[in-house]
Order: C-alpha cells, then sequence, then structure tokens
C-alpha cells in the first residue's frame, strides 16, 4: 500500500467501514482485538466482516505444519503473506514457505499498521515493530507480558493491556506516553469510543480512559466480562458477561439494557457481533449459535452435534460464520439455516483470516496453518471423436 493511501485513509477513524477497500482503514472490534488498521480481512466493526466466503463449496487445499499447537489467527500482513504468533515466536508464511522471527513467545494475534508495518506483542511485555523485511524496526517494553491484541490509534500510537493490569500507550515511536493501573481483573482488548476515549473490561468494571491514561469512570458490572467491548456508532458500549447478560452502557457511564441470553459463557474468549440492524450474534456453549434482536428476543438458535467455542463473525452477507469443537466451519444463512460445515482437522484458534482473493486461512490446536478454498471442480471429461 502506497504511504499516500495510507495517509489519505488516517481519518477513517471515525467513518463507518462499510466495505473496505485495499489501502482503507477499517476498525477491529471483535476477535479480541480492537484496532485501526490496512484492511485485514478479520472480524472488525461490531464483529463485521467487510469480505465473505465465496457461496461455492469449500474444500481444505492446503496444510501446512507451524509446529506449534497454540498459535494465533493468521493475518494478512502483505497480498499472500500471513503474521501468526506463536510461542516459538512470529512465523511469517509466504511463497509457500514459513519463516521464523525471533521476537520471544506471541499470545496476542499481530496487528498491521497503516504504515504496512507489523506490531507484535510478546508474552515477556515486548513491543516490536517489524518491516516487510523481516527487521525490528522499534522496540518498547511494557510492564508484563501481553496476551491481548494491541489497539491502533489514527496517529501511529499503540495502547496495550498487559497481564499485570496496566493499560500503556506507547507514540509511533514507541516512547511511552502513560502506563495506567487499573484496580481489577485481567484487561481484555480495549476498544476507542469517539476519537479520544478508551474502553477496556476488567474482572467486573468496565474503565474510560483519555488519550492521557487519566481513568474518566469505572463501572461496576456485576459479574465478570466475557468478550471485549463493542462500540456502536452512538457511543454504546456493549459487552457479554459469564453469567450469560448482554449488557449496553451509554457513555460507559450507565447500564441501560440487559439481555438473557439463557445460558452461562464460561470464559472470556467469547466473541460478540452486531448486525446493521442491531441484532446479536454469540455462540453459547449449551446452547449453539444465538441470533437475539436488539431488543432481547431471540431470533433464531443453530446447532450441530457438538458445542460452539466462541469465534464467530457475521460476514458482508449477512450470513454468519462459526466454529464447532469438532474442528469445522460453520456457514449459517441469514436466517440460520446450515449452508456449509467443514472438517478443518482441529478446532480454531482465534477467528480466522478471509483473504482478498475470498479464501479463508486458520490456525488450529493440530499445529497447521489451513487454508479453506472453493472446492475444486472435477475435469470435464475428454471428448473422444466418433469412430469413423
Amino acid at each position: 500500500m502506497s504511504g499516500g493511501l495510507a495517509l489519505a485513509a488516517l481519518g477513517a477513524i471515525e467513518a463507518r467501514a462499510e466495505r473496505a477497500e485495499p489501502g482503507h482503514l477499517v476498525t477491529l472490534r471483535s476477535d479480541l482485538a480492537s484496532s485501526v488498521a490496512v484492511d485485514l480481512g478479520g472480524p472488525q466493526r461490531e464483529g463485521h466482516l467487510d469480505r465473505s466466503l465465496t457461496n461455492a463449496p469449500l474444500s481444505v487445499v492446503t496444510r501446512v505444519p507451524i509446529t506449534s499447537r497454540r498459535a494465533t489467527a493468521p493475518v494478512e500482513w502483505r497480498e499472500g503473506t500471513l503474521a501468526i504468533g506463536t510461542a516459538e515466536g512470529l512465523l511469517v508464511y509466504r511463497d509457500g514457505a514459513v519463516v521464523r522471527v525471533a521476537t520471544g513467545p506471541v499470545d496476542a494475534r499481530p496487528v498491521v499498521l497503516p504504515s504496512g508495518e507489523l506490531v507484535v506483542a510478546t508474552r515477556e511485555g515486548r513491543v516490536l515493530v517489524i518491516d516487510p523485511q523481516l527487521a525490528i524496526q522499534r522496540e518498547a517494553r511494557a510492564s508484563s507480558g501481553i496476551s491481548r491484541g494491541p489497539l491502533v490509534l489514527a496517529d501511529g500510537s499503540i495502547v496495550v493491556a498487559s497481564n499485570d493490569r496496566m493499560i500503556t500507550r506507547f507514540d509511533a515511536d514507541l516512547e511511552r506516553v502513560f502506563a495506567t493501573t487499573l484496580t481489577t481483573g485481567l484487561p481484555l482488548s480495549p476498544a476507542l469510543r469517539g476519537a479520544s476515549r478508551i474502553v477496556v473490561v476488567a474482572g467486573e468494571r468496565l474503565y474510560e480512559l483519555d488519550l492521557s491514561g487519566q481513568i474518566l469512570s469505572s463501572l461496576d458490572l456485576g459479574e465478570r466480562a466475557a468478550s471485549a467491548p463493542l462500540v456502536d456508532d452512538e457511543g454504546h458500549v456493549h459487552l457479554a458477561t459469564v453469567g450469560g447478560t448482554i449488557l449496553v452502557v451509554a457513555h460507559a457511564r450507565h447500564v441501560v439494557q440487559r439481555i438473557s441470553v439463557g445460558g452461562r459463557l464460561l470464559d472470556q474468549n467469547v466473541v460478540l457481533a452486531r448486525d446493521t440492524d442491531g441484532s446479536y450474534r454469540l455462540a453459547v456453549p449449551t446452547l449453539g449459535v444465538l441470533a437475539i434482536e436488539r431488543d432481547g428476543e431471540p431470533r433464531w438458535s443453530a446447532t450441530t452435534d457438538a458445542p460452539f467455542p466462541g469465534p464467530l463473525a457475521i460476514a458482508a452477507d449477512h450470513r454468519t460464520i462459526a466454529f464447532d469443537r469438532r474442528g469445522r466451519i460453520v456457514v449459517l444463512s441469514p436466517s440460520g439455516e446450515i449452508q456449509e460445515r467443514l472438517e478443518l482437522g482441529g478446532l480454531v484458534n482465534g477467528f480466522p483470516q478471509i483473504t482478498r482473493d475470498g479464501t479463508l486461512w486458520a490456525t488450529t490446536d493440530a499445529g497447521e496453518l489451513v487454508h479453506v478454498a472453493p472446492a475444486p471442480r472435477p475435469a470435464p471429461a475428454p471428448v473422444v471423436a466418433p469412430t469413423p
């Protein structure tokens, strides 16, 4: 992407990203990541995908060993290049080969900057900016390890939540701007509310900070958060709790709606998504994938013979893409019917990457990078000339 396109796109932080094109920015607010970044093809504004899988039948076309069963979901760094965080360091897949970069263990999904550089946050608390030649250009240290995706602001500064309850902001040169300690729980991925407010959930509290790191408000949610916050166009924060409630919070200060989903969510790896009509999508292990109206009324539910552990998103064509505990991708129609179900060979590690060609790349706990594309069509039968 040219520098001119990146600079022209910097103002897109407040804009709706109804359809992202190469060189434009989108706002990630799902899949445990929240970032202004180059078009990544993963869940973005309110859990939407600006791309959709092809409607053709799918098949697994490539399996690449990556030596790690605990890898982040891949990120399309450049066309034909994927970046993956693993316990062995950053892996870069390009030209059919995997290259390891000595970063230290990476538990947080990497994020692409508007400049085309890659941000990697490590288990040891290192924050690295890596160029396309795989050289480390800049480095900073947080106070502790980082397991959640960083938030990248429009000015190129980076906000990370570390495992010691610290929220740290670094400027574009990775000089520290602030380091603020939260009082409760392990923070999930931060998100941006408006142009100048950072929201983050930790334990049972929702915090709002300004860009200098001052805590402006702290709201008791009543129970532990299970999802990172979503922020809608009106500035309302939406999140799910482990007890099975969707909370809608006005101005990050007042709960204005509580929606019961009918089952517990159990952990902090839930993905909450909202469609353009305000309805929600959520995977509940005991109930399946749920579609819930904005007023809390159930719309539909979908189940298979295995629970859904959490990763899902709503595609541009309003289909829902989810993954069950038998290691299958499940594509649901806008009304909840199962349209496609495909075995991946292992549980996915976070929501996969849909690349610009409409195919999907996932990492699984089988230690593989899996490429899913339309099923090859059988070759036409040869035409045999009639015997004279």
